[in-house]
């Protein structure tokens, strides 16, 4: 994880705090839920009869409009940014971790100098902050007023409500994603378990020639990888070649040996049509490293079994040579 983090400005002790920001791990925010985000919005800035409702992003060097209320009055624009050196309403409320409420800040000496929100005529605030669930700054969502606004009881729990809400959601984004991530390991490990158990089924035809029995099982190997359709395989053994469909040499390679009681009998490669890394992991889970290692054992164990099994079949057959031509030469006596 890629850890993040924006230094915020509190005005009320004249100071600044590092604080800890969304992380290039976090998803993004569906699209049903923004929808839902913008309704609440919409709701609390139309009840608390403000012209502003928003929910703001904290980044590394700025903090930006991640929603707007829809009113025509809403001086602010939805990605709209702002740098972290004015000590902003929002810094105050990142940095504190608490709610904050300005009624007027033209006649409040914390706040009626260098406050671009006045410029816009916002002269009143109501915020909460906004986390993650693991304490990594999201944002906050506040509501801002044209004129004094004290923002009763009703309004600030209204709002405080709404804050739970989003966090709630927050938490729910984690959640799902984590389901994603763990149905999608489980899909691999059916695939690779499908593909064993493929391989063992296969062994188990003795009316194969070890040719097809080859041939069958390099095709087995794609379905089994992360990404099936841009996947193609090659198996080198016995001074032969088989490969998959659409076989295709890349510099996306994975490979294991194939041993043997008599040492190495050849090898099983891996390749992607393209490139499939995500970041700076490479295109093959460590999984399927596994994968292939565990498939060219069973190949050597097939190799072994196959060679003993042709071994004694030459050994029956030279001892029934031998018993025949004893049998012969008594007759002959």
């Amino acid at each position: 994880m890629n850890q993040r983090y924006a230094t915020v400005t509190i005005r009320k002790d004249n100071r600044q705090e590092q604080v800890r920001i969304t992380s290039e791990s976090k998803p993004d925010v569906p699209p049903e839920i923004l929808e839902k985000w913008q309704s609440l919005l919409d709701i609390a800035a139309k009840t608390a009869k403000v012209p502003t409702g928003l929910i703001m992003r904290l980044r590394e060097k700025h903090i930006e409009v991640f929603l707007k209320s829809d009113s025509k009055a809403n001086p602010y624009e939805a990605g709209e940014k702002a740098d972290l050196n004015y000590g902003l309403y929002c810094e105050t409320v990142i940095g504190t971790q608490e709610k904050l409420i300005v009624p007027d800040a033209r006649k409040d000496p914390l706040w009626k100098d260098n406050n671009p929100d006045i410029d816009l005529n916002m002269i009143s605030y109501l915020g909460f902050p906004l986390n993650w669930p693991d304490g990594e700054v999201f944002g906050t969502i506040c509501l801002l007023d044209n004129k004094k606004n004290e923002y009763g009881a009703n309004l600030t729990d209204l709002l405080d409500k709404i804050r739970e809400i989003v966090g709630s959601d927050l938490e729910k984004i984690l959640e799902d994603r984590e389901k994603q991530r763990v149905n999608k390991e489980l899909t691999e490990r059916i695939k690779e378990l499908t593909c064993l158990f493929d391989l063992s089924h296969l062994k188990e035809k003795r009316d194969l020639s070890q040719d097809a029995f080859l041939q069958a099982a390099v095709e087995l190997i794609p379905p089994a990888w992360q990404y099936p359709e841009e996947c193609c395989a090659r198996i080198i053994c016995c001074e032969k070649t088989f490969t998959s469909k659409g076989f295709k040499e890349t510099p996306w390679k994975q490979n294991a040996p194939i041993h043997t009681d008599q040492g190495i009998a050849g090898s099983i490669e891996v390749f992607y049509l393209k490139d499939m890394s995500l970041g700076d992991e490479g295109p093959f889970m460590k999984e399927e490293q596994k994968l292939i290692e565990t498939f060219a054992i069973n190949i050597g164990l097939y190799l072994e079994r196959t060679s003993a099994e042709n071994a004694l079949w030459r050994s029956k057959e030279d001892l029934r040579t031998i018993l025949n031509s004893i049998g012969d030469a008594v007759i002959a006596t």
